[in-house]
């Protein structure tokens, strides 16, 4: 579910930056597109604390995968932090100039994080199934979830379950606390369609 928002939304960014018209507008896409962008980056150093250093001991047979992995990282977190210097300017200003290079910068980075995500479903999430306790596995969402400020946990909560079904939507909320399930019913969705909205109206 994760790997869905990290597919969809750096993959909107672009053409969203581009026609961008005005200081206001620019504000609001700078604002999506640091989120967005830093929900990808937490969840890259969440795997390179606690997922490469415990499976890779346990996989000798696999290492070149996670060495191409931390590789792949290494050049995602290079075009997140480039975009993310320009950012705070772009969305003062609303320069085309800067905005059509953040734009360039995420498009170069596109194949080589649809590669790593494609080969992490592939081949890595197996291995951990295999080589990871429950524990250790959980500590990946907590991570995660840990980065992410209490006032935008409902709408990034929101982002996660765009796209699922109603079995995968059980099953992830059944890890959410029962007080934040009802928050999620009553405001999450409504303030996520409004954000969507504007961001896309």
């Amino acid at each position: 579910l994760i790997h869905r928002v990290v597919r969809r939304e750096p993959g909107r960014l672009p053409s969203l930056i581009r026609t961008a018209r005005g200081r206001e507008r620019a504000a609001l896409v700078a604002a999506h597109a640091g989120e967005m962008l830093g929900f990808l980056h937490t969840h890259h150093t969440g795997e390179d604390e606690l997922l490469w250093p415990v499976l890779r001991p346990r996989v000798s047979l696999d290492a070149g995968v996670i060495d191409r992995m931390e590789a792949q990282h290494d050049a995602i977190a290079a075009a997140i932090a480039e975009v993310r210097r320009w950012l705070p300017g772009w969305a003062a200003a609303a320069d085309p100039e800067t905005g059509e290079q953040m734009a360039a910068r995420i498009e170069a980075a596109g194949p080589v994080l649809a590669a790593h995500l494609a080969e992490e479903e592939e081949r890595v999430l197996p291995l951990a199934a295999a080589h990871l306790s429950q524990q250790e596995w959980d500590a990946l969402g907590k991570h995660g979830f840990a980065a992410v400020l209490p006032r935008r946990r409902l709408v990034v909560l929101a982002h996660i379950l765009h796209e699922t079904d109603e079995a995968e939507r059980e099953r992830f909320l059944r890890q959410v606390p029962a007080p934040a399930r009802l928050l999620f019913s009553l405001v999450g969705w409504r303030k996520y369609a409004r954000e969507m909205a504007a961001l896309r109206g």
